[in-house]
């Protein structure tokens, strides 16, 4: 199972904090969670704060063949009602049980285009059949959560699009027609270029979904029935194999009435499809014309995914992306007995510079100091920044020996004076290798544990752990 979850800010984790604290106290149980799926596990994402919750925020299990509860909910896409495991042949060996949780009340969390998301339940240590009053609050807090991912997945598109004008003009100034709408089974259109709506004549007030789309494009019932079952069949082939691209020729009624013959193509971008339409009506002149607008949506493909794993600021990966590179480095140093280490690296007295002079003077600095840290790596190194004023380096084949050597060289590289002369900073290091049978965040908490020791030591220094 890939990783699922979109990335949640502070203050939706805290509402479905208050969410799940608020149902284990009308339920009078002994535990509730969120879970979370995260690539092959199920995680604990976020816990009621009851006495005795044996379960912690950030712990994992194997999900396939794990015996849980939760693996049943989600692979049955269904509510699970266990009012004693102890009187019940096939749940008496659960997992849970070695905590005396014998009961449990659960119901899968569904991401906006029906992918499972995870779980919200309830555990009790004493026989429960959970009365309908609490099933009901559970599901409505349930229905509560897939709101705000539905939300925060807009978000996420409407922010891709609106606040990169370099894509919007690459897309606006393609020689044929372009649409985006969700790949959920809303089918929400969100994007059409100008092209689109001189060809067609269709605004984004005419066509606010898919369905609509289908109304007003394909008269014929029979056509439209057709083209409908086409399009289902193509998007569920699309999300099986993402980034793959589809051409078929159809005929769409325009807004004036005139009859196109359309070439539509499609390609789906994390949870997004970005349409093509190419009037081929005029027959063999356009062929170059469809070969130029392919190849613009390989472009604009690359360059969301470009959008999608780099911190706009600074051009470094974001942190979402690092995580994701930090756990297959550190699987492949395992498999093949290779070194790997990690720097961390803070500014100091970064907060001072943005109070002195301006969070435009602080942007600056955060871009220069990217550039002058992405300047002084190796190709084979990975620079990310990991929040704020902080920033990250993954050094595959390097030992703590040159990763330390190589910690001391940026740190001389980011304490040089500006171009301007207009200003400088300096920042504290933390270093660590990875060693045997030591994941990621295990890496992570020894490097960010060397950083808090140059902190102490004075700032603008390196330290190892």
């Amino acid at each position: 199972m890939m990783r699922t979850a979109p990335e949640l800010p502070e203050e939706t984790l805290r509402q479905w904090q208050d969410a799940v604290d608020l149902v284990v106290r009308l339920a009078g149980v002994r535990a509730g969670l969120v879970m979370r799926t995260v690539d092959d596990d199920i995680e604990v994402l976020v816990r009621g704060e009851t006495p005795g919750n044996p379960y912690h925020v950030g712990e994992r299990e194997r999900l396939d063949g794990s015996g849980l509860y939760c693996e049943t909910v989600l692979r049955s896409q269904e509510k699970l009602l266990v009012s004693n495991a102890l009187e019940s042949q096939r749940w008496r060996s659960n997992p849970d049980v070695r905590h005396g949780l014998i009961s449990y009340l659960g119901f899968p969390i569904r991401l906006p285009d029906g992918r499972p998301f995870g779980t919200i339940c309830l555990l009790d240590d004493r026989e429960n059949s959970y009365s309908r009053d609490v099933e009901m609050v559970l599901e409505k807090m349930r229905d509560l959560i897939e709101g705000h991912l539905r939300l925060l997945a807009d978000n996420s598109r409407q922010r891709l699009f609106a606040s990169e004008s370099l894509l919007r003009r690459i897309l606006d100034n393609v020689p044929t027609s372009v649409a985006c709408c969700s790949a959920d089974s809303e089918g929400r259109l969100f994007y059409l270029n100008e092209q689109f709506m001189r060809t067609f004549g269709y605004t984004q007030a005419d066509l606010p979904t898919m369905d609509r789309w289908f109304e007003l494009v394909y008269p014929d019932d029979a056509y439209r029935a057709i083209r409908r079952a086409s399009w289902r069949a193509t998007l569920e082939g699309l999300l099986q194999q993402k980034g793959a691209a589809e051409r078929k020729e159809f005929q769409v009624t325009c807004k004036d009435g005139r009859v196109l013959d359309v070439l539509i193509g499609a390609v789906v971008i994390e949870d997004m499809v970005l349409a093509s339409f190419v009037d081929v009506t005029e027959g063999k002149r356009h062929e170059r014309e469809i070969v130029q607008a392919h190849e613009a949506l390989v472009a604009a493909n690359a360059e969301l995914g470009r959008l999608a794993t780099t911190d706009p600021l600074t051009g470094a990966a974001n942190r979402r992306h690092f995580d994701e590179t930090l756990a297959l480095q550190v699987e492949q140093a395992r498999r093949y007995g290779e070194p790997l280490s990690l720097v961390l690296l803070d500014l100091d007295h970064f907060k001072a510079i943005n109070d002195e002079y301006g969070h435009a003077r602080g942007d600056e600095v955060l871009s220069e100091v990217s550039h002058r840290l992405q300047e002084s790596l190796r190709v084979t190194d990975r620079l990310a920044r990991w929040g704020g004023e902080e920033f990250a380096a993954l050094l595959p084949h390097c030992d703590a020996a040159a990763a330390l050597a190589t910690a001391e060289k940026l740190r001389a590289v980011v304490s040089a004076p500006s171009p301007s002369g207009a200003w400088t900073v300096t920042a504290s290091f933390g270093v660590a290798q990875l060693r045997p049978g030591e994941g990621p965040e295990e890496l992570m908490k020894r490097a960010d544990a060397a950083l808090y020791d140059a902190k102490a030591a004075g700032r603008n220094a390196v330290r190892a752990r």
